[in-house]
């Protein structure tokens, strides 16, 4: 298995589109309303534009699988990622997480990275403490891990 990543580009709109809302994603999402394509397309060139945003398409074997996106701010990152459906259920989660915070603390090695989960998605819970990440505290009905670049 070969792992890349490349990344988002304005051709992807569809693809992260679908992704977006996929039921399951809509479901562990923090606003679970469905998306509009129009809302979508407008988000989607904002955050290509945003020098403080990077994000990335996560490839096994040249096959588009996940995406994760950092929003960066100072001295952290807030990680954002979904996997497509037909990769779940593999532990890819974890491999992209891994491969991706790797990349972002070549770029910036004293980053924190902050992730959020809903407290009840255990799956995600799971993908971050495989990815290294641990478990920070309780906010605003959120747990929230953390990865310290070094």
């Amino acid at each position: 298995m070969q792992f890349s990543f490349r990344d988002v580009e304005e051709k992807d709109e569809k693809l992260l589109f679908e992704w977006r809302n996929d039921p399951i994603a809509r479901r562990w999402s923090f606003d679970n309303k469905p998306i509009l394509f129009n809302n979508h397309q407008k988000y989607l060139k904002e955050k290509i534009l945003d020098k403080k945003c990077l994000m990335w398409i996560f490839l096994l074997n040249n096959d588009p699988c996940g995406l994760v996106r950092f929003n960066i701010d100072d001295s952290r990152a807030i990680l954002n990622y979904s996997i497509a459906e037909k990769y779940r259920g593999q532990k890819l989660s974890s491999i992209m997480l891994i491969l991706s915070r790797k990349k972002i603390c070549k770029l910036f090695p004293k980053i924190d990275i902050y992730a959020y989960t809903l407290p009840e998605n255990i799956v995600s819970i799971k993908s971050l403490q495989r990815a290294g990440f641990i478990f920070k505290g309780f906010e605003r009905e959120k747990n929230i891990y953390l990865y310290k670049c070094i």
